[in-house]
């Protein structure tokens, strides 16, 4: 018994000394931060109504209220406390043009707006991104094979302040080496939200399952060439 009182009271002592040890103080005003935009984006939930969303910064007052206008004319004034959703009740079936505007003490601040714009006709609950898709291929032991779109991630590739989509194409004779054989070549393509595509890299044969497969090794050389694609164009 006296073992077990001996036992909980070092618990006790560890978890005192534990939640009063002196945490590190954090310089938040030196954290490097990705430049990034207000992040407009709309998209048509149904025939009679567009959702509009958009990026809260960490440069923007906890008060920051946002306006919303619609091809020049405004449509909403969203407070702080409903947060960066906006619903908006649109039939037209005409291109329109969504801007938000930051508002901070009844006052818009002329920095930092977003706009987006949602194309004619847009589809009801997504947007449509139009991919190249890469031309259907051969194997040296004469197997044919075609392309699908596989794992995709985003990030600023141009330094605009707005996330691209980084897509991996796979071959349809993909599989691990564990297996003999060819595949296809596998691509990654970088595309803008409007469907702009900006860059391909081709990883060569036999890079099956991309980054998957050999992590230590492909994604330092993936990194790396898309860093040299950054590079160029600027």
């Amino acid at each position: 018994m006296k073992t077990q009182k001996k036992l909980w009271s070092a618990l006790a002592a560890l978890c005192v000394a534990t939640g009063t040890v002196a945490q590190p103080a954090y310089n938040y005003s030196k954290l490097q931060k990705e430049q990034l935009g207000r992040g407009v984006v709309a998209i048509r939930e149904n025939p009679s109504e567009v959702v509009v969303s958009w990026r809260y910064l960490s440069s923007d007052p906890i008060n920051t209220s946002f306006n919303v206008y619609r091809n020049g004319e405004k449509i909403a004034e969203v407070p702080h406390s409903t947060g960066t959703f906006y619903r908006d009740t649109y039939s037209g079936n005409e291109k329109a043009v969504y801007t938000v505007k930051p508002v901070i003490n009844g006052v818009e601040t002329g920095k930092l707006n977003g706009n987006y714009t949602l194309p004619a006709n847009a589809p009801s609950g997504y947007i449509d991104i139009p991919l190249d898709r890469p031309a259907e291929g051969v194997t040296p032991s004469g197997q044919k094979y075609t392309y699908s779109p596989n794992d995709a991630s985003i990030g600023d590739v141009d330094g605009d302040g707005e996330y691209e989509i980084i897509l991996k194409w796979d071959p349809s004779n993909a599989h691990d080496n564990a297996h003999d054989g060819y595949t296809g070549n596998v691509y990654f393509d970088c595309y803008r939200l409007t469907g702009e595509k900006l860059w391909r890299i081709d990883m060569g044969k036999n890079m099956t399952w991309g980054i998957m497969s050999a992590p230590e090794h492909t994604i330092p050389s993936l990194w790396c060439l898309i860093w040299m694609e950054m590079v160029k164009q600027k």
